[in-house]
């Protein structure tokens, strides 16, 4: 018969478990959803590249090849800690290399992802570049918060030990909700300067605030979400859940633009749009024979990567 402070012993460990693997999980399930749609989105996209840069293009298979790695990485910490540890109450209670190899693959996927959106403000928006060059700033930031991080989980902390470090999750996440709210406040105005030569009702121009607002709002709040839950429960791996879809969010972000560019090229602006997207850049310099700006040939243009770039 087991003592009684053994059971009690399992039953606070069992607690503890709960509460600190319970939210990874359902990020991960979250994650490996998203995962899905990425790389459904991922071969359409590579379908109808063909005229499209070579960056563009690089941009894409580079997201691709992390998204695997961190999709791959993600289910051995699955099986680890649910199947290989399962009933080891010290193997648990221990950080293992595959919860930091996530938090630095998240933080290089959307600083990729963020660097596009910073060049094509930059080309588009005939901006400076103090504000693009910041944004990049801020991402690498994060990437370098994110592989601390990362570096200093797979040495196997425990989980208590792991909250000294726990300043990076919040320099991180607070870089990336100012870098998501000058992308999106840039993109903003680069839509209003196209508003008013738009028709009030046209069903690109709702189309495209409805993505710019809905999905930049979601990340915005998906990363405000995550540093709150790091500050006010720090015992609980939910801020850490949500940080890890993050980056999921924003490669279907940028995907579903690329993709959805393709589709405005041919008339199809109600079908078949995918619903993950952000940040649509706009330019406002052609028009059409009749003076009102060609939303079609902007849309196009404003993912057009010279040559000489």
């Amino acid at each position: 018969m087991l003592h009684l402070k053994t059971l009690q012993k399992v039953a606070a460990s069992d607690g503890e478990f709960g509460e600190m693997f319970g939210p990874i999980l359902i990020g991960y399930i979250i994650m490996l959803f998203l995962y899905s749609l990425a790389l459904a989105q991922t071969v359409v996209y590579l379908r109808r590249s063909a005229g499209d840069s070579i960056r563009i293009k690089t941009a894409v298979v580079a997201l691709w090849i992390v998204d695997n790695a961190h999709a791959t990485i993600a289910i051995v910490g699955m099986y680890t800690y649910l199947v290989k540890l399962h009933g080891n109450i010290n193997g648990v209670g221990l950080t293992s290399w595959t919860i930091g190899a996530q938090v630095y693959m998240t933080g290089l996927s959307d600083m990729i992802v963020r660097s596009v959106y910073a060049h094509r403000i930059w080309r588009l928006g005939n901006t400076s570049r103090m504000l693009p060059a910041l944004v990049v700033c801020l991402s690498a930031l994060t990437l370098v918060t994110g592989l601390i991080y990362g570096v200093a989980l797979a040495g196997g902390l425990s989980w208590a030990e792991s909250r000294v470090i726990d300043w990076c999750g919040y320099i991180g996440d607070a870089c990336e909700i100012i870098a998501d709210a000058i992308i999106a406040f840039i993109m903003t105005h680069l839509l209003l300067r196209l508003r008013s030569g738009l028709p009030e009702r046209s069903p690109i121009l709702q189309t495209i605030l409805s993505y710019t607002i809905n999905t930049g709002l979601l990340t915005c709040l998906l990363v405000t979400a995550s540093l709150i839950l790091f500050v006010i429960s720090p015992h609980s791996s939910a801020g850490l859940a949500m940080y890890i879809v993050l980056s999921k969010l924003y490669i279907n972000a940028l995907l579903g633009t690329l993709n959805a560019r393709h589709q405005f090229e041919i008339g199809q602006t109600e079908d078949n749009i995918p619903v993950f997207t952000t940040h649509i850049a706009l330019a406002t310099e052609g028009v059409a024979p009749d003076n009102t700006p060609d939303t079609t040939v902007e849309y196009s243009r404003c993912w057009e990567v010279p040559t000489s770039i």
